[in-house]
């Protein structure tokens, strides 16, 4: 049964320092391919394996190879494989795994009673005891006195009644109350009632109108991280693994969805298999991933405010009437999908605000009449199967977060892209976030960086400015906090610097910059040894170049510490020719 606490005896067994000292190696490998009936497929099972073991996959002709290669590493060893949330038969010979000798051990978990496996012993986890339910509420509540209330004493019980012995609703329910006043908690299920991915999902909520910013997009933000927050800390959501996404525990989603299911006012639809077209009726959010190669012609839904059609890589077209009935769509997500080309109809759907089209490499082109599109505001197109950005994008006017891939800069023709595509990014005035894959490593694409930096320091309400390069190298490159008191600029050249201050801040407004950070042409801002802003709150780090210019002695003049990296034309702090600077500067070279 799901939330018996299954996965959590796995990471114990997988941390116990006991059980490590048993066995020369300690493998936890989630078997389950998500919410679907299936397990992950041998290659990317293998793939777990292998890198938990480290072993080398590079010139790997098949699954065959590399199941010997994984083989051939635990051979001899005392090993404890832990397989985790099993949803259908594994061969565990396919994915290399060997005969269990000298004492090696194989666990695992699933929520299915046909599930064959050799040589196996089933132990079926029963819901705690009321007693035991009990006793767990109290250590996790951290309140061990309140059984002295007899009023809250009841309403404890009754609570623990309704989680039905699973630790997860126990703990879920039990971390709700924890800060809570005693005299609060016959109360505290009702602030279980106030709420119904991380950046992603906070733009879907903006686009919803979820956060009543009142347009202020940047209060919207805070206030989405605030609530994501609140969230957590209910232990509604839980941290990935990725501190990029949030998620949502399977049992909380089943019983949210279980809840809607018996809802007559439903206005969400979450289907794994191919829905009846009257199904989409008068629904308000649809999610339809992984499973889907099939759209209806020309639904019936002018309600619907989401879509979600996302990792549907089967699904090749959509039909050309689709989006007839959709004038109230807001959000679209078409991730990784296998669509070859967007129906005319789109542009129908004017009032859209965020258009998810990223890593759709069958897609080859857009169409024009997307430039109806006035309302969007946040579009990303990285992977997509064109690498030039349509012109008439150029012609969009509300863009405000924009993620797109760029091609190496190899060629003359490369270079010609790259150009074309800055002066199309150059007309988003309103444009606040800007990410880039750059198909190439950092040090293979420096003009492209340049290039980039040059055409949008212009763009006056941009507060980040990111690039992503082959070998998983993020570089933030304008970075702008929440209030704008806070500026991380890590630029290649001074003259940039410059540039950039000149068109976005004038030079009295450095001085009311509370806390900067500026990078000139150092390659990363993540180092150890850079200051915390609590330390220094104005720093600036200038490596090589010749000479120090003029944007850097105005800013060198309202500093508390800066680095001067590899300047062997600087012997003395006199030659920095700054004819006034702040009392207690920290200064290293």
């Amino acid at each position: 049964m799901m939330g018996t606490g299954k996965t959590a005896i796995m990471m114990n067994l997988n941390n116990h320092e006991e059980v490590a000292k048993r066995f020369d190696m300690v493998m936890w490998i989630n078997v389950s391919a998500g919410e679907s009936n299936e397990n992950l497929d041998v290659s990317q099972l293998q793939k777990k394996i292998a890198k938990r073991l480290k072993v080398d996959r590079e010139g790997a002709n098949d699954s065959d190879d590399i199941a010997e290669r994984i083989s051939n590493e635990l051979n001899g060893k005392r090993y404890l494989l832990l397989l985790d949330d099993i949803k259908a038969n594994l061969d565990k010979h396919q994915m290399g795994i060997p005969p269990c000798e000298n004492g090696s051990k194989i666990v695992l978990t699933t929520r299915e009673n046909q599930i064959l496996f050799p040589r196996v012993k089933f132990l079926k986890l029963t819901p705690l005891p009321t007693k035991e339910s009990f006793r767990m509420f109290k250590i996790v509540a951290n309140c061990p006195k309140f059984e002295d209330d007899r009023e809250v004493g009841a309403c404890v019980r009754r609570i623990v009644q309704e989680c039905g012995g699973l630790p997860l609703l126990i703990n879920i329910i039990a971390s709700v109350f924890q800060k809570k006043d005693l005299k609060l908690w016959s109360e505290g299920l009702k602030s279980l009632e106030r709420f119904s991915e991380k950046d992603c999902l906070l733009e879907c909520w903006e686009a919803e109108n979820f956060l009543g910013n009142g347009g202020d997009s940047r209060n919207a933000y805070m206030d989405g991280i605030y609530i994501l927050k609140i969230l957590k800390d209910k232990s509604l959501l839980e941290e990935h693994e990725n501190p990029k996404y949030v998620m949502m525990h399977k049992c909380i989603r089943q019983i949210l969805l279980h809840i809607l299911s018996n809802d007559p006012n439903n206005k969400l639809l979450v289907q794994q298999m191919p829905p009846d077209a009257k199904c989409w009726s008068e629904k308000e959010w649809i999610s339809l991933i992984e499973k889907f190669d099939k759209l209806p012609d020309r639904p019936n839904c002018g309600r619907l405010s989401t879509l979600f059609l996302q990792k549907n890589l089967a699904l090749k077209s959509i039909p050309a009437s689709f989006f007839d009935h959709m004038t109230s769509l807001k959000v679209l997500d078409l991730l990784h999908t296998g669509i070859e080309l967007l129906p005319s109809s789109l542009s129908k759907v004017i009032e859209l605000k965020v258009f998810y089209l990223d890593y759709c490499e069958y897609l080859k082109e857009l169409l024009s009449s997307l430039e109806k599109l006035e309302h969007l505001e946040v579009l990303d197109i990285r992977g997509s199967g064109f690498s030039n950005i349509p012109s008439f994008i150029g012609k969009l006017k509300s863009p405000r977060h924009f993620q797109v891939s760029f091609a190496k800069c190899e060629s003359e023709n490369d270079t010609k892209e790259v150009e074309f595509n800055c002066n199309v990014i150059s007309n988003f005035y309103k444009l606040e976030e800007l990410i880039i894959d750059v198909k190439s490593e950092r040090h293979q694409s420096n003009k492209v960086v340049v290039n980039i930096i040059k055409n949008v320091v212009t763009l006056k309400n941009l507060t980040k400015l990111q690039f992503c390069f082959l070998n998983e190298e993020v570089v933030d490159v304008i970075e702008v906090g929440t209030p704008a008191t806070y500026l991380r600029i890590n630029f290649p050249e001074a003259d940039i610097l410059y540039a950039y201050i000149e068109e976005t801040r004038s030079w009295r407004s450095i001085q009311d910059i509370l806390s900067f950070q500026f990078f000139i042409d150092w390659p990363n801002s993540i180092d150890p040894c850079i200051p915390k802003l609590e330390e220094y709150g104005r720093y600036v780090r200038y490596c090589n170049g010749e000479h120090i210019n003029h944007p850097i002695f105005e800013v060198l003049a309202n500093v508390d510490a800066f680095d001067l990296v590899n300047k062997k034309d600087i012997k003395h702090l006199s030659d920095l020719r700054i004819p006034s600077m702040k009392e207690g500067v920290a200064c290293t070279s």
